[in-house]
């Protein structure tokens, strides 16, 4: 999917003013956040719906195919990276879903999220959630 549509500055109707939540130079080794990654934050008008990212913060947190959240570090293994969080807005139900997931590619133009939704798109009445990929690629 690629980001047609341009960068909105302003809130939403009927959605709460979202919050920027950026990593503190401690937390990502002394380091601030990546232009690139920061270029992310805020409201996008896209070809595929509405997309708000509203935090961007440096964890070692990762995901499995359902969405639950676990610590690499709880495996041994720390993995660090930029994490942005979001919202988009469900163009088949107009309705609002998480999606979050991790910048990469050229100055961190490219990200590979995974948005919420009920498993049952895949099984029909199948209980609890999935996390479904997408690709996201960032023009302007």
């Amino acid at each position: 999917m690629r980001l047609t549509g341009r960068r909105l500055r302003w809130p939403l109707l009927g959605v709460a003013a979202a919050v920027v939540v950026l990593a503190s130079a401690s937390s990502a080794g002394g380091a601030a956040a990546p232009a690139g990654a920061r270029a992310w934050l805020g409201h996008w008008e896209t070809n595929f719906g509405r997309l708000i990212f509203y935090s961007l913060t440096y964890t070692d947190l990762s995901w499995d195919n359902s969405g639950t959240e676990f610590s690499s570090c709880a495996l041994h293994d720390c993995h660090y990276h930029w994490l942005l969080r979001g919202m988009w807005l469900w163009p088949t139900e107009k309705k609002w879903v998480s999606i979050k997931g991790t910048p990469t590619g050229t100055d961190y133009g490219t990200i590979e999220p995974c948005w919420l939704g009920p498993y049952s798109l895949e099984v029909p009445r199948a209980p609890g959630n999935a996390c479904y990929s997408m690709l996201l690629y960032r023009y302007g």
